[in-house]
């Protein structure tokens, strides 16, 4: 027999509708819309209790949130999360008081696992993510504008591009 798990009534001889969640756990409707007034997650297995399509909007608008309200150096962490949507582990991430997003599902019912770094080292080494990041780009529009220039009297562009190669694929400590 299964219960309802906020008001523990067995759903079976229950009167009431019951609503399967996506996670696949069975919640009285009514239990379930005074849950998600409050609590966008399964009771059960803290699964996100509605569809990715319906969710979408608020993780965007999380996400938003978080692009104008940047942490101060001061008060940075790079942490481990896991995802309790996707269930994937991501280390090395930027921490922010308003939630993580997982890279993989785009949800943001994250936990963190562990602390890394703190303060100006963590604020360091999300920089030279970033950074990193951005030298494939840049190295490819440099390739780009080399060739479009028809390689002429642009060494160091090609020089720049091989620093930058060895750096990526090399030089490990990068």
């Amino acid at each position: 027999m299964s219960n309802c798990p906020v008001c523990q009534e067995d759903l079976f001889s229950s009167r009431d509708a019951s609503h399967e969640l996506p996670c696949g756990h069975a919640i009285h409707w009514h239990c379930f819309r005074e849950l998600a007034s409050h609590d966008s997650r399964c009771p059960m297995c803290k699964k996100t209790a509605e569809t990715h399509e319906r969710m979408k909007p608020t993780w965007d608008a999380m996400a938003m949130g978080i692009a104008l309200q940047p942490v101060p150096p001061e008060l940075c962490k790079v942490v481990t999360i896991k995802c309790n949507d996707c269930e994937k582990v991501q280390p090395n991430r930027s921490w922010h008081f308003l939630g993580v997003q997982c890279q993989d599902c785009e949800s943001f019912n994250t936990v963190v696992e562990s602390i890394e770094f703190i303060g100006q080292e963590a604020h360091e080494f999300l920089l030279l993510v970033k950074g990193r990041d951005r030298v494939p780009k840049v190295a490819t529009a440099l390739l780009g504008r080399d060739k479009d220039l028809g390689g002429e009297g642009h060494q160091w562009q090609r020089s720049l591009v091989r620093t930058l190669h060895h750096l990526l694929h090399e030089d490990r400590r990068f």
